[in-house]
């Protein structure tokens, strides 16, 4: 299901947005401006995927998220993972795909909150997938 922002708000369960009119170069300008270090990128594929970038999120710490982002037909379609490093609780490190779900102050929900403000830092139309 499509939603665009300027008629409503995320929907739930949404895991992907696209930005319209977004060039390579733009989206990696953007990562960088909004500190997220690129771990991979690939101009001819138009992929760009960051390195982990550490979340503060209310119920504890350890939270991460890592951005993926697809550039064909001059729009972006930013997804990604999230997660929380519990190795300090002998349980590895949780990950999750990111999706418009959970509580407010979840690692889930404010990496969701995350990505879309990343994506509406653009200024440009959106639509949620």
């Amino acid at each position: 299901m499509i939603h665009i922002a300027a008629i409503s708000q995320p929907p739930k369960g949404c895991q992907e947005i696209m930005v319209k009119g977004v060039t390579f170069k733009e989206a990696a300008d953007m990562l960088l401006d909004s500190h997220f270090l690129i771990d991979k990128k690939d101009e001819i594929l138009g992929t760009i995927k960051t390195e982990r970038r550490d979340i503060n999120y209310e119920k504890q710490k350890g939270g991460f998220i890592i951005l993926t982002i697809r550039i064909k037909d001059s729009s972006a379609y930013i997804n990604g993972n999230c997660g929380i490093d519990m190795t300090s609780f002998r349980q590895g490190i949780l990950e999750y795909r990111i999706e418009n779900r959970g509580m407010k102050g979840s690692v889930i929900k404010d990496a969701f909150n995350l990505m879309n403000e990343f994506a509406l830092s653009f200024k440009r139309p959106v639509e949620y997938r």
